[in-house]
């Protein structure tokens, strides 16, 4: 039985060689490469309801990256659902135009660019773990007790910050 899955779910798949059959290779990724990503025939959305979906999907796509910039670091179904909810966006851009897209997904952008914003004002970064946390540049990362080990470079991407691998257990 084969999905009819939306061209946003292309490249994002769960089984072998990209086939819609075959065995998983990484577990399915609700909304992105299952069943529930179906395409409905028939269907044709509102203008109103492609805006509510852009509002869904700008939502999302800021939670799991800001999420990602927090941990530094990403699982599969992370990369999976932003990207996926980007290019949904895409699409939803090509139907509704800029200045509509922009009107629509603008404020919600703007709050998460505050919320980055805040955590930079109130965190440091761990450059051994990569953990964002609050505190001053003296205090002991929460993820690996690691003290002086804090940077107020909050980017875990940029070459500035030296993320090292963790010990290796001890014997």
């Amino acid at each position: 039985m084969s999905i009819n899955l939306p061209k946003e779910s292309e490249g994002l798949g769960r089984t072998a060689a990209g086939l819609p059959w075959g065995p998983p290779l990484i577990a399915p990724t609700p909304g992105v490469n299952d069943g529930s990503a179906a395409l409905v025939d028939g269907f044709t959305p509102t203008r109103y309801e492609l805006a509510v979906l852009a509002q869904h999907y700008a939502e999302k796509k800021n939670q799991i990256d800001f999420q990602v910039w927090q941990v530094a670091q990403v699982g599969s179904s992370e990369w999976r659902s932003s990207d996926f909810a980007a290019f949904r966006m895409h699409t939803i851009l090509q139907c509704l135009g800029d200045a509509e897209f922009d009107a629509v997904v603008g404020p919600i952008d703007q709050v998460w660019q505050d919320r980055y914003a805040a955590a930079e004002e109130e965190c440091v970064r761990c450059t051994r773990c990569g953990v964002l946390f609050t505190g001053s540049l003296d205090d002991a990362c929460p993820s690996c007790h690691v003290a002086d080990a804090a940077t107020k470079d909050l980017d875990p991407w940029r070459s500035t910050v030296q993320v090292a691998p963790p010990n290796p257990p001890s014997k």
